[in-house]
């Protein structure tokens, strides 16, 4: 309770009484919002819905009169080809018209989330807006690709816990590519693109966590600047991870060699390097039959395997992960996609190259040509 009444508090004092925002939120909109954790707002008045929206926003949010500030200054907008305008900040859902990239409309969370302003954009969210915002008619943008763009990755994580999950595999209206493409368009954004395809950028959308060979040569493909460098990365880093992970797991199954096939040198092997005596290794297989000595073997072979890491820490529930999360070793879907990669990437880095040096070629020689004809009609 005590909580919650600071929440009140906080919520009036970003946007109650005069400055309180005009934006509100449908049925039809809430729907939208795929993911996010905020309860059904049948009913609920728009103070309540803030007030949920305030607990779910999951971090500092912007001051309202400086947030509003922020709306009317972005330079976003042309009026007549001249003047630039900003957002209405009674409208956190408005479109602007923006001669930006191709991009016909955008909207105010997507315009702050190419900036990576997380603190705009929570105020946003807090005020109605949709992490899946975007121009209703031919925008280039929406804002996950916006944060990808920029190269932002604690924005695109904000987005994505925040309804735009679905947003790491969307494509742009224009020019059909996605935010994994965005990011592979521009230099060291390794840590950004590893944590879009983690999250299934370049998989099937049969939840299977198998990867999508078309998905590949799209969003990785031949005609960006900086693909071949960052395919490079991508594969040097996924052959880390696979790595790191296959001797995390020879490190739980333990290093001893399989025992030797049964035998009754090998079982007097054994209790000689156990009992250090071999006076009383002999008393204990005189003092047994021929089928005891087997059921001995299978017994101390056992032991040896009960001792091995991956039986002994497996008792407490959850210690196994907790100790490869912590050696940041990838599990699951996780794990499946990585090792993918090291299976996919080295014929794709191949064929994807030579596309590239293709693409170039061409581009070369029609360069030339234009400088040839340009130097004869000179």
């Amino acid at each position: 309770l005590p909580f919650t009444r600071d929440c009140t508090a906080l919520t009036s004092r970003t946007g109650a009484g005069n400055n309180t925002s005009k934006a509100t939120m449908s049925g039809h909109d809430h729907d939208r919002i795929d993911g996010a954790a905020i309860a059904d707002d049948s009913g609920a008045t728009e103070p309540e819905l803030k007030r949920r929206r305030l607990l779910d926003a999951g971090g500092p949010i912007e001051d309202d009169e400086t947030a509003r500030q922020k709306m009317r200054d972005a330079k976003v907008a042309e009026e007549n080809y001249g003047e630039r305008t900003g957002f209405d900040p009674d409208d956190v859902r408005g479109l602007r018209y923006a001669k930006v990239r191709l991009v016909d409309e955008m909207s105010a969370m997507t315009y702050f989330a190419g900036k990576g302003d997380l603190p705009m954009m929570r105020w946003l969210y807090v005020n109605g807006a949709d992490a899946r915002d975007d121009g209703t008619r031919m925008g280039s943008y929406f804002p996950m690709y916006g944060a990808a763009f920029g190269g932002h990755l604690e924005a695109c994580k904000w987005l994505y816990d925040h309804g735009a999950a679905k947003d790491i595999k969307r494509r742009t209206r224009w020019l059909d590519v996605s935010p994994l493409f965005a990011t592979f368009d521009e230099p060291n954004q390794l840590d950004l693109s590893s944590w879009l395809i983690l999250r299934g950028a370049l998989c099937k959308d049969d939840d299977s966590g198998n990867l999508d060979l078309g998905l590949l040569r799209t969003d990785l493909g031949p005609y960006l600047d900086y693909g071949p460098d960052s395919r490079h990365r991508l594969l040097k880093w996924a052959n880390g991870h696979n790595r790191t992970r296959e001797v995390f797991l020879a490190f739980l199954m333990g290093t001893h060699s399989a025992p030797p096939e049964y035998s009754l040198s090998a079982l007097r092997k054994l209790l000689l390097k156990r009992l250090l005596s071999e006076e009383a290794t002999n008393q204990i297989l005189e003092s047994l039959s021929s089928e005891q000595y087997r059921k001995l073997w299978d017994n101390i072979v056992h032991a040896k395997q009960r001792t091995r890491p991956v039986n002994t820490l497996s008792g407490s529930s959850g210690v196994l992960e907790t100790i490869g999360g912590f050696l940041g070793i990838l599990l699951g879907r996780e794990a499946r996609i990585i090792r993918q990669l090291t299976e996919m990437l080295p014929e794709l880095n191949k064929e994807l190259d030579q596309q590239h040096a293709e693409v170039n070629r061409k581009l070369d020689q029609q360069h030339a040509e234009f400088n040839n004809k340009f130097d004869q009609q000179h």
